[in-house]
């Protein structure tokens, strides 16, 4: 059979959606969130977004936006990813655990990129020279995203593609410029005396 989403579907941890027949899922618009499992032949987004931490059982082909975890996660794919040229692959970063503080995408088949990825930082995380982020894993790889939106960094850092196709990784270059001791000062005494005004108003 075929099943098609135009709303909101949530798959439970635990909980399995199954798309027997010709297993074709079809998402036009609205979102899909996988926490459990999702067993189709292919899933198709053509719209909306798909999203979770559990198992994809299913093909990919991504037209609309795929975004793993929930804010961030892992979600895992038994089976090909290809991002068509309207797809969109957004990942947040909020640390440096995989999968746990920053989303990752593992895909149990091949990956063909195109469309955009997506990279933003979440819950006040502020990369630092040198750290690395295995976005995605894969069997095989082809193509290249068309666009690539990174987030703004410190100043004296940038953002590293040199891995993304070999290995799924993003990485941080460079050192941040250190604030001017003047700065420094003025912040290091402006601390201090919201400290001090806290410490009296709690004396009170």
């Amino acid at each position: 059979g075929s099943f098609a989403n135009l709303g909101q579907l949530n798959i439970g941890a635990g909980s399995k959606f199954s798309v027997g027949g010709p297993g074709v899922f079809t998402q036009t618009s609205g979102k899909t969130v996988v926490d459990g499992t999702l067993q189709a032949i292919t899933l198709f987004i053509n719209g909306g977004s798909l999203g979770g931490e559990g198992t994809v059982q299913a093909g990919i082909a991504n037209a609309g936006s795929l975004s793993p975890g929930n804010s961030p996660g892992t979600l895992t794919v038994l089976g090909d990813f290809t991002q068509a040229s309207t797809g969109i692959l957004e990942m947040e970063l909020g640390g440096t655990l995989s999968g746990t503080e920053y989303d990752y995408l593992n895909i149990q088949g091949a990956f063909h990129a195109d469309g955009a990825l997506l990279v933003t930082l979440i819950n006040g995380f502020d990369p630092v020279g040198d750290e690395n982020f295995n976005l995605l894993d894969w069997v095989a790889q082809s193509g290249a995203f068309a666009a690539i939106d990174l987030p703004q960094l410190r100043a004296g850092l940038s953002w590293d593609t040199s891995q993304l196709y070999s290995d799924g990784v993003l990485g941080v270059a460079g050192s941040a410029v250190p604030l001017p001791g003047s700065l420094w000062g003025f912040l290091t005494g402006l601390t201090a005396i919201f400290a001090k005004r806290k410490r009296e108003k709690g004396g009170k």
